[in-house]
């Protein structure tokens, strides 16, 4: 993580794990050391042509990736996104962006990943009310029977180096 107090908190809970504060676009591991790599709303906050090579890199041989990145035809983030009046107004910092499910896929497939799936989910805003999430849910559901997910909350990218 570039965020030191992020890094403070993850220490205090996870004494036994190692934590490395550094940008995805410039890691400092070797090449091909992680099984695995994952993330959960961080992609749409970087330079996402800089951070996907190293992303590569780190990965050994047939080694996995599994991220959580927001949907840009989500409504909200659709209308931050098309007009700067709604991102003006969003808690959004200037460096997100969001990605459509077609943009992350090519992406990753020129970047030489393999078996690159992704798939459309109904989530729930973490700032959200808890009184609300059963309205969440309820609204989810309806829309997955109306076959909506196009306009789902979160993408869920996963694949494995090529």
């Amino acid at each position: 993580d570039v965020s030191s107090n992020i890094l403070k908190d993850g220490k205090e809970i996870f004494s036994n794990l190692r934590f490395a504060q550094m940008a995805v676009e410039q890691l400092g591991f070797k090449k091909e050391v992680f099984d695995v790599v994952t993330g959960s709303g961080i992609l749409h906050h970087l330079n996402i042509e800089l951070a996907l090579p190293e992303i590569h890199r780190i990965l050994k041989p047939h080694g996995y990736f599994i991220f959580f990145e927001p949907n840009l035809y989500f409504v909200e983030n659709w209308l931050i996104n098309k007009f700067s009046i709604f991102r003006k107004y969003s808690t959004l910092s200037e460096d997100e962006r969001h990605f459509t499910k077609k943009y992350i896929f090519n992406l990753l497939k020129e970047q030489g990943f393999r078996d690159v799936e992704v798939k459309l989910l109904f989530t729930y805003h973490p700032k959200l009310p808890r009184g609300l999430l059963p309205l969440n849910r309820i609204v989810n559901k309806l829309l997955e029977k109306l076959n909506c997910q196009y306009f789902s909350r979160e993408l869920l990218i996963i694949g494995q180096k090529g």
